[in-house]
């Protein structure tokens, strides 16, 4: 059997190839892209990475991973640096289907690195996760500027400018604040980005 039929053959068995976005696999999947996206990576093998700060934040990895039909272990355990996370099964055949929805992988080069356009097509519901996922990880608040969240990324111009679009979809866009890096939320929209994502509510 061809590595690449083995390979599309664990990803339909283990549901990777959406048939809809109405189920928690869909769910799960979108849950690990923004976490690549905001806290991790893939490397030049296809396996993918998932950085943690807290035991919160592990407890809502492994929800997410739970969801999109994937076992975690841990494989950086060093009390001076974040764990790191990576699928127990099928890493490679994960790595390869969330690269299709994120385009992550090897060094995320500041210029190159693009928006995930998933996320342009994908219901609100979709879109509002992931941006939920993205703020817990990235961002941090601003107590000199009455609780607003802000949201620091070495990233292009472009990429900020699609951030801010699929935010004002999904929390109030006047309280949404961002020429230029970094991105500042304020008001209402601060409590709508820090609600949990749907697939653990």
């Amino acid at each position: 059997m061809p590595d690449s039929y083995r390979a599309l053959q664990t990803a339909l068995s283990n549901g990777w190839i959406l048939d809809s976005w109405d189920d928690d696999t869909a769910a799960g999947l979108n849950a690990l892209a923004a976490w690549l996206c905001s806290s991790g990576s893939i490397n030049d093998n296809w396996v993918p990475t998932f950085v943690v700060n807290s035991d919160a934040e592990v407890e809502l990895l492994k929800a997410a991973a739970r969801a999109a039909n994937v076992w975690l272990i841990e494989t950086r355990d060093d009390p001076d640096c974040s764990p790191e996370w990576q699928p127990l099964e099928d890493a490679s055949v994960l790595g390869r289907v969330l690269y299709t929805w994120t385009d992550v992988q090897g060094f995320k080069k500041a210029d190159v690195v693009q928006f995930p356009q998933y996320l342009s097509f994908a219901p609100e519901k979709v879109a509002r996760d992931f941006c939920r996922l993205y703020a817990r990880q990235r961002a941090t608040v601003r107590d000199d500027r009455d609780g607003a969240l802000q949201i620091q990324k070495a990233r292009s111009e472009h990429y900020r400018r699609q951030f801010i679009s699929v935010l004002s979809r999904v929390i109030d866009a006047d309280g949404i604040r961002g020429d230029t890096w970094p991105i500042h939320i304020r008001g209402d929209a601060v409590d709508e980005l820090l609600q949990p994502p749907a697939f653990v509510e």
